[in-house]
């Protein structure tokens, strides 16, 4: 499966979600812009939050600022998830990005302590 800027652009206002498999983590985030380019893609996020104690039982979702993300996708597998979401498994062993489309979420960010000033300003 190949991948281009103009396919990405269906992810608009839909959600990218990083698992982080060294940092143990899992970040979610409303997405703004994004773009692929020389193998890259970038993401600019509305909001962000990161699950700082995934997976498990004392998992929490805390307000994350860093909202501008950049993953060089050279050699990367992408696998079709259904219902128009997508995955790239990073060949940097990092983890992997899922994109969920504009209507389809990972994540309620209403149902988040603290984000709902962020959201009133998207």
């Amino acid at each position: 499966m190949n991948v281009s800027a103009q396919d990405l652009q269906r992810f608009l206002k839909g959600q990218m979600v990083l698992h982080d498999l060294k940092k143990g983590t899992l970040q979610c985030g409303f997405i703004k812009t994004i773009d692929f380019c020389d193998e890259v893609m970038e993401i600019e996020l509305g909001w962000m939050l990161t699950n700082t104690g995934f997976p498990g039982s004392r998992a929490k979702w805390i307000v994350n600022d860093k909202l501008s993300h950049k993953a060089n996708l050279k050699g990367c597998t992408i696998s079709d998830l259904g219902n128009g979401q997508i995955q790239f498994n990073l060949t940097s062993a990092i983890g992997t990005i899922s994109l969920y489309p504009e209507g389809s979420r990972y994540l309620n960010p209403e149902k988040i302590k603290g984000l709902a000033a962020t959201l009133t300003a998207i």
